[in-house]
């Protein structure tokens, strides 16, 4: 369950403090976050993620990962009116 996850997070938070450019630490840790609804965590790990591995077959598929995260939140409400859940 959640726990579970938090567990997860904690060791590959873990591994960032001893190592800040493994870059598959902050995808799963984006990825972790994304499954609890920790959008913001989740966008910011794979902003950093990005910036350690911007252009592979990884990096992609993380950014439609990323992409899901950030329209997940907004909504039009009227003909003039977005609203973005945060």
């Amino acid at each position: 369950g959640e726990q579970r996850y938090d567990e997860a997070i904690l060791s590959f938070e873990k591994s960032v403090s001893h190592n800040p450019g493994h870059a598959s630490s902050h995808s799963a840790i984006a990825q972790l976050n994304l499954m609890k609804g920790q959008k913001i965590k989740s966008i910011l790990a794979y902003t950093r993620f990005f910036s350690l591995e911007p252009d592979t077959d990884r990096s992609k598929k993380n950014l439609e990962f990323f992409n899901a995260a950030l329209k997940g939140n907004a909504e039009k409400t009227g003909q003039n009116k977005n609203t973005i859940f945060i």
